[in-house]
């Protein structure tokens, strides 16, 4: 049995090896952590999957060409080199050497992404609903480490994707560049230093294997390859083509007709031998299954992707760059609004974002991160009612943040409950006043009631008569009445304030506090203003548009 991966028949990946076995001299001295600053394989997509919905949505872009094509290039890359290009075995059982040597890729390892138009693709050709969501990705972005002395800390990015901005395919080795061009910023000495086995299409459209001539002049010891001198005006991956050693085929075969010429030569190393699929399954089955309920980061597709899916790698861990997706106006023109996921505007003369908001759970910095209350009722922590209690039920008990970093509100003390003298207000605020600097939070976020009210401060209160305190107990319309806030005072000092609107029953709400001027004793949320802050309106589409 022939398992066939086409990508082991192209030309360029079949050229991997005998390229570093014939650069040795040049390649053994920098393949390695010190020279290296990362490998990047890439095959991007510019059509979608109109017409294959029914496979493609129980596989995805992982299972479809992460899991063989770009990992079988990975290993190509990175397994110790073969004393014999031609022994099957011995390159065969190098390359499983590669899977026992990779550390293992969880959800923080990966970023995935939805092209927006694939809901109603899916919708139409499954017969589903219009209700219905599928978080199948189209897109994905892959970090992985070899944990070998010679690669350690190399990150190695596998990516892919649907309706992209352009159909490429490569795989690049970027190396670190020590010297810095004090005038001539342009001199071949700056220049970024990179080896591409370029896959073909995009600018190049021909299948070559590149060098930096920063790096050095290679050697292609192969009668069936040709050095190309004459360049056209092109550049690839951040280069003129003329900065570049080129190398490329004299002749371009198919790559399905170099493996069935392979299977009658009896050439078994250019195809998947049963334990290279055991072990290629092995890394990606637990990240396919720590990623079975994550919700797909939605992209218009082509072009106007623009940097929605730029990744950023920190450490051991891969995040996407930009925090909020927002699809601006500009690009909503024709397009309902519900067919996106996210747009922005203006709500009371600052930012607004509105979306269907769904729960996302990213890597978050916890062991740094302190939670403070906003306001709390008057009752025991272990009641239903308590904040803090619902705070702890529904995030706390699920991160690993330090038990010194939260910090409930003080309102049960000597056995009773926010009783003036026993100062658990004055207490708070003291606490604020040592641990956060200068009292201003880097982010305090507000939900709003029916009533205008947000935190514990209610329409008709004199708040003017708190002056500077940034804690006051309070007194609720609703039972219990009586409660511990944060004043306008300490809500305002905040780096960053963020008021979250949900639900239809909101609709009302929003559209009076578009018209009404700010008046904080009948409208308290509008008295949140920060003094050197940013404020913005997180509004869904049912309370932005009822």
């Amino acid at each position: 049995m022939y398992r066939i991966d086409h990508y082991l028949g192209k030309q360029v990946v079949a050229k991997i090896l005998p390229f570093r076995i014939e650069n040795r001299k040049f390649l053994d001295p920098i393949w390695n952590k010190h020279h290296i600053e990362r490998v990047e394989i890439v095959l991007k997509e510019t059509l979608d999957v109109k017409g294959r919905i029914a496979f493609y949505d129980q596989y995805g872009v992982i299972r479809d060409v992460l899991q063989n094509h770009l990992t079988e290039v990975m290993t190509l890359l990175s397994m110790k080199l073969p004393k014999n290009v031609s022994n099957t075995e011995e390159v065969l059982n190098n390359k499983l050497q590669i899977f026992r040597s990779l550390l293992p890729v969880g959800k923080n390892q990966a970023v995935v992404g939805q092209y927006q138009a694939y809901k109603t693709e899916v919708q139409q050709e499954l017969n589903k609903t219009k209700d219905h969501v599928s978080i199948t990705p189209t897109f994905a972005a892959v970090l992985a480490y070899v944990d070998e002395a010679q690669y350690e800390g190399i990150p190695i990015l596998m990516i892919s994707g649907k309706m992209l901005d352009e159909r490429v395919g490569y795989a690049r080795i970027v190396f670190k560049n020590d010297i810095f061009c004090v005038q001539n910023h342009n001199s071949v000495h700056c220049k970024p230093k990179q080896i591409v086995f370029y896959f073909g299409h995009g600018s190049l459209q021909y299948p070559a294997v590149l060098v930096s001539k920063n790096l050095f002049k290679p050697v292609l010891m192969d009668a069936e390859w040709k050095e190309v001198t004459e360049h056209k005006d092109v550049h690839v991956l951040g280069l003129p083509i003329s900065d570049y050693y080129v190398h490329t085929p004299k002749e371009q075969r198919e790559a399905y007709s170099e493996l069935i010429s392979h299977i009658f030569a009896g050439r078994k190393n250019s195809f998947i031998s049963t334990e290279n699929l055991l072990a290629s399954w092995g890394l990606w089955t637990p990240l396919l299954s720590s990623l079975a309920t994550s919700f797909p980061r939605i992209y218009p597709g082509g072009a106007e992707n623009g940097d929605l899916l730029d990744i950023c790698v920190k450490g051991k861990e891969i995040s996407y760059n930009s925090e909020v997706v927002i699809i601006s106006n500009d690009q909503m023109s024709g397009t309902s609004a519900k067919d996106f996921q996210v747009m922005q505007g203006k709500f009371r003369g600052t930012d607004m974002v509105s979306a269907w908001l769904a729960l996302h759970h990213f890597s978050f910095p916890w062991g740094e991160t302190h939670v403070w209350m906003v306001d709390e009722r008057c009752v025991p922590p272990s009641e239903a009612e308590s904040n803090f209690n619902s705070l702890h039920d529904h995030l706390l008990q699920y991160v690993r943040i330090p038990y010194y970093n939260i910090h409930p509100m003080p309102v049960q003390i000597n056995q009773r409950l926010c009783v003036e003298e026993d100062r658990g207000a004055l207490l708070y605020e003291n606490e604020i006043s040592a641990l956060v600097n200068g009292s201003s939070f880097h982010f305090v976020l507000l939900g709003v009631g029916y009533d205008s009210h947000t935190a514990s401060l209610f329409p008709g209160s004199k708040w003017d008569e708190h002056g500077e305190k940034l804690v006051a107990l309070t007194e609720s319309p609703a039972k219990p009445h009586q409660r511990m806030s944060l004043t306008f005072s300490a809500i305002n000092r905040a780096r960053r304030v963020a008021v979250i609107v949900m639900g239809k029953g909101k609709h009302e709400l929003v559209t009076q506090l578009s018209r009404v001027k700010d008046n904080p004793d009948k409208w308290p949320v509008t008295g949140v203003k920060p003094t050197s802050g940013t404020l913005v309106w997180y509004i869904d589409y049912d309370a932005l548009l009822g």
